[in-house]
């Protein structure tokens, strides 16, 4: 499929088939900042984009949607080979330590001051829960269990201590089996995901375990080689 649309202030022609991923096409393309940290889930918020005006993850578009649509990359934000105002106080203020996350961040802080130049504390806080910089710690986490402690109840009672709207849910499992699809990510009553949606909050169920992130699986291999070499 060949389609036109606006990328960055640009007129362009792409080609994909009408299903693929957007933020797919956006990087073959040569838009680079448009990046994939969270393996299309959507929650890391690498892929952050502005289409037609609003915030979007590229990875929940498909081609075919970008027909006539107005993209911008954070490739807009320079000026040649120089930063945007915004890009520079990140990098005065220390705060660009994930190279995956910045340019969202500076896109969409970029967004928010053209469309509100004296935004208060929680308007900036609220544009940046889209993304997660793992570098930063991950101070927005909860663990918690399904039959011991913490419970669903107290980790619902610390998210609701906090000012969030919300909630991605990921299994801290190597296989997301029954736990994973029933307990955490079902439609039935008593689930967390219908427990979140009901104290109002939106809900994003990860259902992948860790067996399948390449990152667990090479630490996997580590240990068992080094338990292999320690017999000898």
């Amino acid at each position: 499929m060949e389609l036109k649309c606006k990328i960055n202030g640009e007129e362009v022609t792409l080609r994909a088939e009408p299903t693929a991923r957007l933020r797919d096409v956006l990087y073959r393309a040569g838009y680079r900042s448009v990046r994939d940290s969270d393996d299309a889930e959507g929650f890391a918020g690498s892929d952050t984009i502005v289409f037609n005006g609003k915030l979007k993850y590229a990875n929940f578009i498909l081609f075919y949607q970008a027909e006539g649509a107005e993209i911008r990359t954070a490739e807009s934000l320079l000026n040649g080979r120089e930063l945007n105002d915004v890009q520079k106080a990140m990098v005065a203020a220390g705060i660009v330590q994930s190279a995956y996350n910045a340019p969202a961040a500076a896109l969409i802080l970029t967004w928010l001051l053209e469309r509100k130049p004296n935004p208060t504390r929680e308007e900036i806080k609220d544009v940046l829960t889209s993304i997660f910089i793992r570098d930063a710690g991950y101070e927005h986490y909860y663990v918690g269990t399904v039959e011991a402690e913490p419970s669903l109840d107290d980790v619902l009672a610390k998210v609701q201590e906090g000012e969030y709207t919300r909630v991605v849910l990921m299994p801290l499992m190597i296989v997301a089996g029954d736990h994973a699809n029933n307990d955490m990510a079902g439609d039935e009553e008593g689930s967390w995901k219908t427990t979140f949606e009901a104290a109002g909050y939106e809900v994003v169920p990860v259902v992948r375990g860790l067996g399948e992130f390449e990152g667990i699986q090479q630490l996997l291999v580590q240990h068992a080689q080094e338990a292999v070499d320690s017999l000898h």
